[in-house]
């Protein structure tokens, strides 16, 4: 036998088709099995050999490899006497049972090494394997002498490895199996195969970052080393995978370094150079935005960044345009241009130019997460910091910058001189036309004053030995002489429309923060050109804040040195300074090195330094942990205190039908790090008041939102708001964000209250304000949507149909807003006083589902089961609801957007019916589907009350003509732009429509068909005049949505709804069937344009032909119960689980296209030739194709979807499309007939502006120029 031992094992497991280039595969899994001895067993502890013998074949054939290509064996290999020959009796059956070859198979057990490990003794065989298979060479089973003496090896195919070996490949890849056996009779098999051949990428040289983090300075200080230690190995791994598998597969701890390097080798000895930090990074360090003002100015400032960044390039663009209009200077030659022509020092040039950049980089910072604090500007740059803050509009700042600039460049020249004084000490040598012009740190001031002034005090200074400096500077700024400057200034602020800060700045002119009324006030920026600059001042009050990180955002390191000598020299550890974005040198390096000083501060922000080289996880040093010992020694007293699957081909396995299942209330309550904000939306005083009652209680924030006509405050956490308007929102978000108050949960109980069923419209449209207001926010959100009575859960409900519509909505929303994620919960009507209660438990659900509901205590969720159908002409005997030859049956609705041309052709060919034809368009088609005898006639569209009325008697005369209905169907209109668009540009006008064309015409079925029943009362005479059944079309929006299916699947939710009722109050079954899409048109098999209802491509593989539609028609309306059913060819809960989500996404990553290195793949053979691009428009188009599809040499004529697009990709397309050019491109004229590059490009040049108009403009605002100038 063998002895025991203990142990834990872990391994991490991924999908092979999942993994990418940068996973490091150790070993692949190609099959298992699993079994339990059972009542073959002779005792509880014997083994059974032929189910060992089975789980192996079982495993092998799962692997589907044959057993003569297993050439390692990890054994169970208990070493008992009974055990062992079992075990090898077992593998001989199952490996003989495959091959007659002998003794190729190499035989061990890790129990020789380290014992049984028990529970963990199978994970550490699989472990041993795994690395026997990566290294190549099988390990030695020790202390092997001789074999069991009941075990004839040479019978086997197995031979006991005692030594390590090589381990040769063959022709098939290196496989090995692993067994492990419990004690109680489970037995389990597993075939291992060896790693695909992964190909090594070729070495990159350039800028690297290397990122170190550790709980303590010491770890960090032991991590440094381990690393340089690998590094220094000739096998060192490449340094560009050192750095991606640092940055993806390390946890970020306190204490942190970083270094950047043009190259590895310098990459490599600044890490081992660089000093470790004082302190740990602290968890939310507050960040100050600093601003420089004139003088860190030089031409081409910007090109280096401009280059590297398209984030920057496209604000410093925003920036310049503004600037175009206001002034002469060619400011992008200046900024991006070091020999370009013109003065940049000059400051009406200077100003403007510094702006420019300096907004720019505060939008690439901004764009990138990062949200300062505090913004502190000096001069000129306290303009920036107001800009960012949002005092003024980037237009109104440019206008007042290039007013600022013009009329200080206008006024008397003069000198500046940097004096090593402090501001008190200065004031007091100063006298007649000297002045303090700037007091930067305690000891280092300006003074500004006329040339000769400037030059006396100068000469005086250094006769006493003091250090000056001239600034090279043309004028006496913030002094006497900018009086006429200021004169002009301020009734140009004044003529500007100024708001309140929104994010805290401090005033140069006084140092403290700024207040609204000062920030708005045209005198206050007049005395910020005149008065001294009190920048020190500004930084001390900076040190209020916690845990401050500087960051100085300019051309430059003007302001990062002068912080060093204004800091207290007792707290320069809280005050990391992070240098100007545009310096000198190479931009990548400096967004890198930048980046690294982030992470050091404990920022995780991605500056987007560029294309990353091809890069891999590779193996590293691990985490050195610091033991520490916590042994109570003897005598002590202890201290106690402290996916998927492909299409079926069979039609029976395309049913499903909704099934609700009581679910466990699984609460999540986490220790909360942050406070969670919720936005509570609700009419209902007390039911808003008690929850924000239950949220406040668990330490989270609530505030609650009503319904008003215009935005009002009710309290601080209470307010009015008209929930349809998006000005309203815009509004009620801007005063919750300027409260640091922006919700990450907002729950809308609107559902729950009388309005929601009786002005169903007010009610979706003012959700659907809510969801656009926060589906175009930058954060994610979490909505939760309440409804009363909406979902047919029990079949007791009083059932709301009208609020059904709100589900399209709740399922659409967050498939065309990633960052938004929605769920609905569904309470019951006739039990109010549980709604808080139901609400608060399922808000705190672990893993919420899409859609859940309560009734009583009870929670339910929402699946959708199998439900087969047999073929009718297969059915042992007559269905329960048989189609009758000769019968009547009525066909309503739009017949040719819908499936009625269908259902009529087939009910006159196969049945010869009578039938009724009921038409709610003006195509008058049923005539032309049918020689049976038909009875036409056309419902036209009017209130529900009228067409229940002509409904009736178009019923009542089929009956006196034909005799009894057996049957009506409900041809429903699928999609058009008529009745759906994205949620973005949905409007009461497609409600309508749909009200009209689908929902209007069933009410009125069911009044009508209520009356036929109500005239014959509970008697046989019912059956005779009412109708065996009606089938009503619906559709698989209402199951799973569809990007720009919104108002299209809230129409079928209410027909759902509909048919949920009647089964309530009527005897006739009603049956409501989800259709997908079918590929066929009534006037032959030319497919719909089935991409543009919403689904795109995906609709290829799963659309139904007409002769399916009519056999599963005819398998639903005779054997299927009432209520809902869907139909689909792919299982339906993996098509649920892709497109229906309750959270959002994590990102903006989802997107297909070029990999993040770049790369496209070859252009696919397509039936259309390659056309190449003929103007500047298709150009830009096939650029947008190429990057979002991942294509290359997309011609001008490839069909989207073709090239592999779908309607998700779309969606995501056309940000980049309304980006390109300013014309409005909707989703459906990208995933529309044709699809191309050159149809798009024909909607886009039909809607951008002619020459003439172009030229039309620029006489305009040259005569608008001209008319400036003469004023």
């Amino acid at each position: 036998g063998t002895v025991g031992g203990n142990g834990v094992g872990v391994v991490v497991l991924k999908r092979l088709e999942d993994c990418t280039a940068a996973d490091r595969i150790d070993a692949i899994i190609r099959g298992s099995a699993i079994n339990n001895d059972g009542g073959l067993k002779v005792s509880y502890t014997a083994p059974q050999v032929d189910q060992q013998a089975a789980v192996i074949r079982e495993a092998l054939a799962v692997a589907d490899v044959g057993a003569d290509t297993i050439s390692c064996l990890e054994a169970h290999g208990t070493g008992t006497v009974m055990g062992d020959p079992i075990e090898v009796a077992a593998l001989t059956r199952a490996f003989q049972s495959d091959t007659d070859r002998t003794q190729f198979c190499a035989l061990g057990s890790l129990k020789t090494n380290i014992g049984h490990l028990d529970a963990a003794a199978g994970i550490a065989g699989f472990i041993k394997t795994v690395l026997a298979l990566k290294h190549e060479r099988i390990p030695a089973s020790l202390h092997y002498e001789r074999p069991n003496p009941q075990i004839d090896f040479d019978a086997t195919p197995f031979f006991v490895n005692a030594k390590t070996r090589d381990w040769p490949s063959a022709d098939a890849p290196r496989r090995a199996g692993v067994s492990s056996f419990g004690i109680g009779g489970t037995n389990v098999h597993v075939v291992l195969e060896e790693a695909p051949r992964q190909g090594t990428p070729a070495p990159v040289d350039g800028p690297t970052s290397l990122v170190l983090s550790a709980r303590s300075r010491t770890a960090l200080d032991a991590t440094r080393a381990r690393l340089l230690e690998r590094l220094d190995e000739d096998d060192a791994p490449d340094l560009q995978d050192v750095a991606f598998t640092l940055r993806e597969g390390r946890a970020k701890m306190p204490w942190r370094l970083a270094v950047t390097g043009v190259d590895a080798e310098t990459t490599r000895a600044r890490l081992r150079s660089a000093r470790l930090p004082a302190r740990a990074t602290a968890p939310n360090p507050s960040v100050v935005f600093l601003f420089p003002g004139q003088g860190s100015q030089r031409k081409g400032m910007a090109r280096p960044l401009y280059d590297a960044s398209p984030d920057f390039a496209r604000a410093l663009d925003e920036s310049l345009a503004a600037f175009a209009t206001e002034t002469d200077t060619d400011l992008r030659a200046l900024l991006l241009d070091e020999d370009a022509p013109g003065d940049i020092d000059a400051t009406a040039n200077a100003q403007p130019a510094l702006f420019a950049i300096e907004y720019a980089l505060s939008q690439l910072l901004l764009d990138r997460g990062l949200r300062p604090t505090a913004l502190l500007g000096h001069s000129l740059g306290e303009l920036t910091a107001a800009c960012v803050a949002g005092v003024m509009d980037l237009a109104t700042a440019a206008r007042l910058v290039v007013h600022r600039g013009r009329s200080m460049q206008a006024a008397e020249p003069g000198s500046m001189l940097a004096v090593p004084l402090s501001a008190e000490a200065l004031t007091s040598r100063l006298g007649g036309a000297l002045e303090l012009a700037a007091h930067n740190a305690p000891e280092q001031s300006v003074v500004s004053g006329p040339d000769t002034a400037i030059r006396a005090f100068e000469t005086q200074l250094r006769s006493e030995g003091l250090a000056t400096y001239a600034l090279q500077t043309s004028h006496a700024f913030h002094s006497a002489s900018m009086e006429p400057a200021v004169d002009a200034f301020v009734p140009a602020v004044a003529a500007e429309t100024l708001s309140g800060p929104t994010l805290p700045f401090i005033s140069c002119v006084s140092g403290e923060w700024i207040g609204e009324s000062e920030a708005t006030d045209p005198a206050y920026w007049g005395r910020q050109l005149r008065q001294p600059v009190r920048f020190a001042d500004g930084l001390r009050t900076t040190l209020e804040l916690p845990d401050v990180v500087y960051l100085e955002v300019g051309p430059g390191s003007t302001l990062s040195k002068l912080l060093q000598a204004a800091v207290p020299t007792e707290t320069p550890p809280r005050l990391p300074v992070l240098e100007g974005l545009a310096s000198e040198g190479p931009a990548t390096h400096a967004l890198r090195t930048l980046g690294d000083r982030f992470f050091e501060v404990g920022l995780e922000i991605d500056l987007g330094s560029g294309a990353e080289a091809e890069v891999r996880r590779v193996a590293l040093p691990g985490y050195p942990f610091e033991r520490t010992t916590f042994r109570v020694e003897p005598g002590e007293a202890p201290n106690l205190e402290g996916a998927a699957t492909a299409p079926s081909t069979n039609p029976a396995d395309w049913l499903f039908v909704p099934e609700w299942r009581s679910a466990p209330a699984m609460l999540s309550r986490p220790v909360q790090t942050d406070r969670v904000r919720w936005l509570i939306v609700s009419d209902d005083d007390a039911l808003a008041r008690g929850l924000v009652q239950r949220i406040e209680t668990v330490g989270q924030d609530a505030w609650i939102v009503r319904p008003a006509e215009t935005v009002t405050t009710e309290g601080y956490r209470s307010f009015g708001v008209p929930l349809a308007d998006a000005d309203g929102l815009a509004t009620l978000f801007e005063e919750l964000e300027n409260r640091d108050a922006l919700p990450q949960q907002v729950l809308w109980l609107r559902g729950l209250e009388a309005a929601s069923a009786e002005a169903p419209e007010t009610a979706f449209f003012e959700l659907l304000a809510l969801m656009r207001a926060l589906g175009e926010r930058e954060t994610r959100t979490q909505l939760t949507v309440a409804t009363a009575d909406a979902l047919d859960v029990s079949g007791l409900e009083a059932l709301a149909p009208a609020r059904a519509a709100l589900a399209g909505l709740v399922q659409v929303a967050g498939q065309e807003w990633p960052r938004l994620g929605v769920r609905r919960v569904d309470v019951s009507g006739d039990d109010p006083a549980s709604t808080p209660r139901a609400l608060v438990h399922e808000l705190h659900q672990a893993k919420p589902p899409a859609t859940s509901a309560w009734r009583g205590r009870t929670r339910w969720t929402l699946d959708y089961a199998p439900f087969p159908l047999a073929k009718v002409e297969a059915l042992p005997a007559g269905p329960e609801r048989p189609l009758r030859r000769g019968g009547c049956y009525a066909v309503l609705g739009d017949l040719e957007a819908g499936l009625g041309w269908i259902w009529l052709r087939n009910l006159a060919a196969r049945f010869d019916a009578q039938l009724v034809v009921i038409e709610t368009t003006e195509r008058t088609l049923g005539a032309a589907q049918t020689d049976a005898a038909a009875e036409i006639v056309r419902l036209r569209p009017g209130t529900v009350a009228e067409m229940t009325e002509a409904l009736g008697g178009f019923l009542a005369e089929a009956r006196t003509r034909f005799g009894a209905i057996r049957g009506v169907f409900v041809s429903s209109p699928t999609t058009s732009a008529d009745s759906t668009a994205p949620l973005s540009l949905l409007s009461s006008a497609h409600w309508s429509h749909n009200e009209a064309t689908k929902i209007a015409p069933v009410e009125a079925l069911a009044n009508a068909l209520a009356a036929i029943e109500a005239e014959g009362g509970r008697t046989s005479r019912r059956r005779s005049s009412a109708p065996d059944f009606v089938c009503v079309q619906s559709s698989m929006a209402s199951v799973i949505g569809g990007l720009g299916l919104g108002g299209y699947a809230a129409a079928n939710h209410r027909i759902d709804a509909l048919v949920a009722a009647q089964n309530r109050s009527t005897e006739t079954p009603w049956i409501g069937v989800h259709f997908d899409a079918c590929r066929d048109t009534p006037e032959g098999d030319a497919p719909q344009a089935s991409a543009a209802a919403g689904l795109g491509a995906a609709l290829a593989d799963l659309a139904l032909s007409s002769d399916e539609v009519w056999d599963l028609t005819e398998r639903i309306v005779t054997q299927a119960p009432a209520g809902a059913i869907a139909v689909s060819r792919a299982p339906l809960d993996a098509r649920v689980a892709e497109w229906i989500r309750s959270g959002p996404r994590d990102g903006e990553g989802e997107e297909v296209g070029a990999d993040a290195k770049g790369r496209f793949h070859e252009r696919p053979d397509l039936a259309t030739a390659y056309r190449e691009p003929e103007d500047e428009v298709e150009t830009k188009l096939v650029e947008i194709f190429q990057q979002s599809l991942g294509i290359d040499r997309v011609g001008v004529d490839d069909d989207f979807f073709e090239l592999g697009g779908h309607s998700l990709l779309a969606i995501q397309m056309i940000g980049k499309l309304r980006e390109a050019f300013p014309v409005e491109i909707e989703i459906q004229q990208l995933i529309g007939d044709t699809p191309t590059v050159a149809n798009v490009a024909a909607i886009v040049r039909s809607r951008l502006p002619s020459q003439d108009d172009l030229d039309e403009m620029a006489a305009l605002l040259a005569e608008i120029r001209a008319e400036d100038g003469d004023e």
